[in-house]
């Protein structure tokens, strides 16, 4: 403790009233050892400047062990739980699949964006979800539990990545027209049409992929009455 307060002057004073035991004393090992291999670096006596230069690194050392104390406490904390989801999606069996539109694929700057036409999005989702299988795909929104609208705009996101737009995936209690989630997935762009249409292809599977982790998540549980 007296090697500390001698390197650090006035600053160990401030260190001291901010700083448990446990930190001073991680310090000081610090120090020791600082100090140990600038002697066995150095031929020549310490001088003023070399004391300087020590005290220098002394409290770098001292900042170094302030930081580290923050984040290493975060690294142990945990993450919240997941919010639950609406329990319409877990417990829906019938749903319509809304072709919300978009921008046309045909031609940007005389080039075709995707192969595929303009319903491409619609096309690809309602296949996705109709292989899967876990609800009962409806031809009308009469009957059905949810309402899922699919859509496709081409944006510029400002991001360093080159995007072309993004797909677009909102899920609707058709009983209350109340949005109840929505997934958005970027579209990288590319030179080359068939590395376009792989990453629209993997944009989709990302939406959809993020669809059946809805239902696997808990659902809301019912409102409890009040005590």
């Amino acid at each position: 403790m007296e090697l500390l307060k001698h390197r650090l002057g006035d600053d160990f004073l401030l260190y001291k009233s901010k700083r448990n035991h446990d930190d001073i004393a991680a310090l000081e090992k610090g120090l020791h050892f600082e100090i140990a291999r600038n002697l066995h670096s150095k031929s020549i006596p310490m001088g003023a400047n070399t004391l300087r230069t020590i005290k220098r690194q002394a409290f770098c050392v001292m900042v170094a062990i302030t930081g580290l104390v923050p984040v290493l406490s975060a690294q142990q904390s945990k993450w919240p739980a997941p919010a639950p989801v609406p329990v319409q999606i877990g417990t829906a069996q019938k749903v319509f699949i809304s072709n919300a539109g978009g921008e046309s694929f045909e031609t940007v700057i005389d080039q075709t964006v995707f192969n595929g036409g303009p319903d491409r999005p619609y096309n690809q989702f309602y296949a996705a979800m109709k292989g899967w299988g876990h609800y009962e795909v409806v031809s009308s929104p009469d009957g059905a539990d949810l309402v899922l609208e699919i859509s496709w705009v081409l944006a510029d996101t400002g991001l360093k990545l080159p995007v072309l737009g993004q797909l677009r995936l909102v899920i609707v209690d058709p009983k209350t027209n109340v949005t109840l989630w929505s997934l958005t997935e970027y579209v990288r762009g590319a030179i080359k049409l068939g590395n376009r249409d792989k990453n629209f292809d993997q944009a989709m599977n990302t939406v959809f992929g993020r669809m059946k982790q809805l239902v696997e998540q808990p659902a809301a549980a019912a409102d409890e009455p009040r005590k």
